[in-house]
Protein backbone atom coordinates (compact mmCIF):
# COMPACT_ATOMS: atom_id res chain seq x y z
CA UNK A 1 0.00 0.00 0.00
CA UNK A 2 1.53 3.49 -1.37
CA UNK A 3 0.86 5.59 1.81
CA UNK A 4 2.19 8.56 -0.40
CA UNK A 5 0.69 7.98 -3.93
CA UNK A 6 -2.75 9.93 -3.32
CA UNK A 7 -1.07 13.70 -2.76
CA UNK A 8 -3.97 16.37 -1.48
CA UNK A 9 -1.68 19.19 -1.27
CA UNK A 10 1.78 20.18 -1.24
CA UNK A 11 3.23 23.36 0.84
CA UNK A 12 6.62 24.99 -0.19
CA UNK A 13 7.70 26.39 3.24
CA UNK A 14 10.84 28.28 4.09
CA UNK A 15 12.27 24.99 6.00
CA UNK A 16 11.53 22.53 2.87
CA UNK A 17 8.34 21.04 1.45
CA UNK A 18 5.65 19.32 2.66
CA UNK A 19 3.41 16.66 0.73
CA UNK A 20 -0.17 15.90 2.39
CA UNK A 21 -1.77 12.80 1.53
CA UNK A 22 -5.18 11.10 2.98
CA UNK A 23 -3.55 9.65 5.63
CA UNK A 24 0.12 11.04 6.03
CA UNK A 25 2.46 14.49 5.45
CA UNK A 26 5.90 13.50 4.24
CA UNK A 27 8.00 16.32 4.86
CA UNK A 28 11.55 16.88 3.04
CA UNK A 29 13.57 19.82 4.68
CA UNK A 30 16.20 21.60 2.97
CA UNK A 31 20.04 21.02 3.89
CA UNK A 32 20.63 23.02 7.32
CA UNK A 33 17.16 23.41 8.01
CA UNK A 34 16.46 23.73 12.12
CA UNK A 35 13.23 21.75 13.20
CA UNK A 36 12.34 24.10 15.91
CA UNK A 37 8.92 25.12 17.81
CA UNK A 38 8.28 27.64 14.86
CA UNK A 39 8.76 24.48 12.27
CA UNK A 40 6.43 22.16 14.57
CA UNK A 41 3.66 24.74 14.83
CA UNK A 42 3.75 25.17 11.14
CA UNK A 43 3.44 21.18 10.72
CA UNK A 44 0.62 20.87 13.44
CA UNK A 45 -0.99 23.92 11.76
CA UNK A 46 -1.19 21.60 8.28
CA UNK A 47 -2.16 18.41 10.13
CA UNK A 48 -5.27 20.82 11.86
CA UNK A 49 -6.16 21.46 8.44
CA UNK A 50 -5.83 18.15 6.82
CA UNK A 51 -6.38 15.71 9.72
CA UNK A 52 -8.78 17.17 12.06
CA UNK A 53 -10.71 14.27 13.92
CA UNK A 54 -8.64 11.56 11.60
CA UNK A 55 -5.63 9.89 12.68
CA UNK A 56 -2.31 10.21 10.85
CA UNK A 57 1.64 9.76 10.82
CA UNK A 58 4.28 12.04 9.55
CA UNK A 59 7.38 10.57 7.59
CA UNK A 60 10.59 12.89 7.54
CA UNK A 61 12.80 12.48 4.69
CA UNK A 62 16.12 13.23 5.74
CA UNK A 63 18.26 12.83 2.82
CA UNK A 64 19.75 16.37 3.70
CA UNK A 65 21.44 17.01 7.12
CA UNK A 66 18.96 19.01 9.32
CA UNK A 67 18.69 19.97 12.94
CA UNK A 68 15.67 18.67 15.21
CA UNK A 69 15.02 19.97 18.29
CA UNK A 70 13.86 17.34 20.37
CA UNK A 71 11.61 18.87 22.65
CA UNK A 72 9.99 21.08 20.16
CA UNK A 73 8.95 17.97 18.28
CA UNK A 74 7.40 16.29 20.79
CA UNK A 75 4.65 19.41 20.24
CA UNK A 76 3.84 17.19 17.52
CA UNK A 77 3.40 14.15 19.88
CA UNK A 78 0.82 16.16 21.95
CA UNK A 79 -1.38 16.16 18.90
CA UNK A 80 -4.81 14.03 19.72
CA UNK A 81 -5.16 12.20 16.32
CA UNK A 82 -0.88 11.46 15.50
CA UNK A 83 -0.15 8.07 15.83
CA UNK A 84 3.89 8.05 14.38
CA UNK A 85 6.75 9.33 13.04
CA UNK A 86 9.12 7.59 11.07
CA UNK A 87 12.78 8.84 9.58
CA UNK A 88 13.34 7.89 6.60
CA UNK A 89 17.61 8.24 6.08
CA UNK A 90 20.96 6.62 4.89
CA UNK A 91 23.11 8.80 6.72
CA UNK A 92 24.66 6.78 10.19
CA UNK A 93 24.90 10.33 12.21
CA UNK A 94 21.08 10.77 11.66
CA UNK A 95 20.53 7.53 13.27
CA UNK A 96 22.36 8.52 15.89
CA UNK A 97 21.00 11.86 16.40
CA UNK A 98 17.07 10.58 16.21
CA UNK A 99 18.46 7.96 19.03
CA UNK A 100 18.44 11.18 20.96
CA UNK A 101 15.15 12.41 19.66
CA UNK A 102 13.68 9.33 20.70
CA UNK A 103 14.05 9.68 24.48
CA UNK A 104 12.16 12.76 24.30
CA UNK A 105 9.66 11.52 21.88
CA UNK A 106 6.41 10.68 23.21
CA UNK A 107 4.59 8.38 20.26
CA UNK A 108 6.09 5.75 18.12
CA UNK A 109 8.88 6.82 16.65
CA UNK A 110 11.13 4.83 14.09
CA UNK A 111 13.89 5.07 11.57
CA UNK A 112 14.16 3.26 8.18
CA UNK A 113 16.07 3.05 5.14
CA UNK A 114 13.33 2.55 2.82
CA UNK A 115 10.36 4.60 1.46
CA UNK A 116 8.28 1.15 1.58
CA UNK A 117 9.37 0.17 5.03
CA UNK A 118 8.53 3.46 6.47
CA UNK A 119 5.13 3.59 4.76
CA UNK A 120 4.05 0.09 6.09
CA UNK A 121 4.91 0.97 9.47
CA UNK A 122 2.86 4.59 9.75
CA UNK A 123 0.40 2.72 7.75
CA UNK A 124 -0.06 0.16 10.50
CA UNK A 125 0.52 2.91 13.76
CA UNK A 126 -2.83 4.64 11.66
CA UNK A 127 -4.88 1.76 11.44
CA UNK A 128 -4.45 0.55 15.18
Amino acid sequence: MKLLEAQVATYELEYGLVKVSAKTMHVYFNVDAIIDLETVYQLIGISEVHFRNQTFGVLLDYQNQYTIDPHALNFLAKVEHFKGLALLTHQQKAILNFGIVKLFFEKPIEVFYSLENAELWLSNKIAA
